[in-house]
C-alpha cells in the first residue's frame, strides 16, 4: 500500500514520515520511504521508462512544455512504478503535493495530468500554523523565500483544497495531522494509521 504526504513545505512531511518509518519497523514491518520530487528531479526521465506514461507524453506533448508539467509527469511515473513492487511505501512529495502547491497554467493539461494521477491508499495530509511554518521557513532558510516576507511566503499556499478534492473523488481515505498542535505527532499519526494498517499487514 502507498501513503502518501500532502502539505506545505516545511509543515512536517518527512520527519512525520521518517519518524512513522522508525515506528512501523520497531513493530516489524518494513516500510520505505520513497520521495518522489528527488527521484524524478530529472523531469520526466522516469516517464521514458513507463510504456503508458511514454505513449501518453508522445499523444500529449503541449501538455509537458512547462518544467511543472515534467516534474509532476516524472513523480506520476515514479508512483506507479513503487505501487507496481507493492510492499508499504511511505511516499514523501508525491504528486498529490506536487500539483498541490503548483498547479499547472493550462486547464487542458491539469484535467489530463489529474486523470493520469495514481491515487494513494491512504493521503495524510500534514498542517501546521502560520506563525509555527515561518519560523521553520526561516531556520532552514530555504532558498526560495529568502527574499519574500512573511506575507508573501504565506501567499504561496492557499490550503489543502486540491489535496481535499483529489481524496474525496478517488474514495481516497485522509488522515490529517497538525505538527503545530500535537505533542507526539509522529506516535498520533501511527495511532491514526492503525485502522488501515492492520487488515492489510502481519504484526508480530
Amino acid at each position: 500500500m502507498i501513503i502518501e504526504f500532502a502539505g506545505p513545505s516545511c509543515s512536517g512531511k518527512s520527519t512525520l514520515a521518517r519518524g512513522l518509518e522508525g515506528e512501523l519497523r520497531r513493530r516489524g514491518l518494513t516500510p520505505r520511504q520513497v520521495s518522489a520530487q528527488r527521484a524524478a528531479h530529472s523531469d520526466a526521465l522516469w516517464a521514458a521508462l513507463d510504456p503508458l506514461l511514454l505513449v501518453w507524453s508522445l499523444l500529449n506533448p503541449r501538455v509537458l512544455r512547462t518544467r511543472e508539467a515534467r516534474r509532476l509527469l516524472g513523480a506520476i511515473a515514479l508512483t506507479r512504478r513503487v505501487k507496481r513492487e507493492g510492499g508499504l511505501v511511505l511516499l514523501d512529495e508525491g504528486p498529490v503535493k506536487l500539483h498541490q502547491l503548483g498547479p499547472l497554467r493550462s486547464a487542458h493539461a491539469n484535467r489530463l495530468l489529474w486523470r493520469a494521477m495514481p491515487a494513494p491508499d491512504v493521503l495524510v495530509i500534514v498542517t501546521c500554523s502560520p506563525e509555527e511554518r515561518i519560523v521553520r521557513l526561516r531556520r532552514e532558510d530555504r532558498a526560495h523565500v529568502r527574499a519574500l516576507g512573511d506575507a508573501e511566503i504565506l501567499a504561496e499556499f492557499t490550503g489543502d483544497h486540491f489535496a481535499r478534492r483529489f481524496a474525496a473523488a478517488r474514495g481516497v481515505p485522509v488522515v490529517e495531522v497538525d505538527t503545530s498542535a500535537a505533542q507526539d505527532p509522529i506516535s498520533l499519526l501511527r495511532e491514526r494509521l492503525e485502522q488501515f494498517l492492520v487488515p492489510r499487514t502481519t504484526v508480530r
